[in-house]
């Protein structure tokens, strides 16, 4: 991997929250940095919500500001810690981001007080983590009242996950049935919206 050519995907999301970022006072952005590098590293909740409220302030952000930034460095630790990056090296792919060089430095200076703790959960994140998604398949439920199909009562889906270990070679070890009403459902794939926007956020679309 070259030094001189960044790691982080050049993406309009992620520049706009290097923008972000970069307006932010270096010492603030040491405190945020170091609160989400533990949490990373202990998977504790990074900041409450009447926290979250106080940097908008303190920012002059919006709600989805600050969701921009604090998703962005959470990024920035993660690849980080998948590329085993020195601080040094850290720095150099943030400002050949475009991150400016004050902000850099403090990922630089939290990454070397952080970093090792990071990659110690990373890689139990890894070795010893959730089993994902081998297959699927769903099926729709329809249940009739006692008087035929003018009693309907609400449908229902049933999928059927196939779970298995992460690598890629691996066959499904259990299957999973989870049954979903329609408003569960609803919820559910809003959810999973939201997931797919903070992941185009992070430069992974």
């Amino acid at each position: 991997m070259s030094e001189h050519k960044s790691i982080f995907a050049s993406t309009s999301t992620f520049s706009a929250a290097l923008g972000l970022i970069n307006d932010v006072d270096p010492a603030l952005m040491t405190k945020l940095l170091s609160r989400i590098a533990t949490g990373l590293a202990t998977k504790g909740k990074v900041f409450t919500e009447e926290e979250q409220l106080q940097l908008r302030e303190l920012l002059h952000v919006s709600a989805q500001d600050l969701r921009t930034v604090l998703d962005a460095a959470t990024y920035v630790f993660e690849q980080a810690g998948y590329h085993s990056l020195k601080p040094d090296v850290l720095r150099r792919h943030l400002a050949g981001a475009g991150m400016a060089e004050a902000q850099a430095e403090t990922f630089h200076a939290v990454w070397g007080t952080h970093g090792t703790a990071v990659l110690e959960a990373l890689r139990a994140r890894t070795l010893g983590g959730p089993q994902v998604l081998r297959d699927s398949k769903w099926q729709l439920q329809l249940q009739l009242g006692q008087r035929g199909i003018t009693k309907l009562k609400e449908p229902s889906v049933l999928f059927e996950l196939g779970l298995g270990d992460a690598d890629p070679s691996a066959s499904v070890k259990e299957k999973v049935t989870v049954e979903f009403s329609h408003r569960e459902l609803s919820s559910f794939f809003d959810s999973i919206e939201r997931i797919q926007e903070q992941l185009d956020t992070l430069g992974y679309a």
